[in-house]
């Protein structure tokens, strides 16, 4: 088996993001055999390996922690996601920067990370202006595609996002006999508008 898919598989279903990193780490290092911080993971070789204060540092890479300084205890000179993504909606024009920041949609495997949405909004009000509201969605916990059957997930949405759209638009050219596309070539003869 690929590690790489067991290392993924255990970050998706151990690890988690904490709201309240200092307390949460002397909980899982120091809380006991009882403590419900700490996961059995059976590995593909039927071994067993348990998780408990690293599964909440380990989480910490995502979201810098001024205190821990994960990202530079891992070895990354760079800012946390809360950072990027501000750092982007800041580049925007000024009149849809609140737009932007009510709606953030949080997409692939760390997206299942308990705790993510909430800490990120945390962080995120932190950094914007108060102007603006914050709000993150997660895909499994909000969103409902009218034109799919299937149940979206974080790390399935943007392909069944896409694939819902693409089945859209066969449907009304093959109604309509419009097709509204831009080809390739017309992209780099004209750009993006026609």
């Amino acid at each position: 088996m690929d590690e790489r898919y067991v290392v993924n598989d255990i970050k998706e279903k151990c690890c988690f993001v904490s709201t309240e990193f200092e307390s949460d780490l002397k909980r899982a290092k120091f809380g006991g055999t009882n403590d419900n911080l700490k996961i059995d993971y059976i590995l593909p070789d039927f071994t067993s390996s348990k998780f408990g204060y690293v599964k909440n540092a380990a989480s910490g890479y995502t979201i810098k922690d001024d205190d821990q300084n994960c990202l530079l205890l891992l070895g990354l000179e760079q800012g946390g996601l809360h950072e990027a993504i501000w750092e982007s909606i800041s580049k925007c024009p000024k009149g849809t920067k609140g737009l932007f920041t009510q709606n953030i949609v949080v997409v692939g495997g760390t997206a299942n990370l308990k705790g993510l949405k909430a800490r990120l909004e945390n962080e995120l009000r932190s950094l914007v202006d108060s102007n603006y509201s914050v709000s993150v969605f997660i895909p499994q916990d909000y969103f409902q595609i009218s034109f799919s059957r299937s149940i979206i997930s974080p790390t399935t949405c943007v392909w069944e996002s896409g694939k819902a759209l693409f089945d859209r638009f066969n449907y009304s050219s093959e109604k309509t006999g419009i097709v509204n596309p831009l080809t390739r070539s017309e992209y780099f003869e004209t750009g993006r508008v026609r």
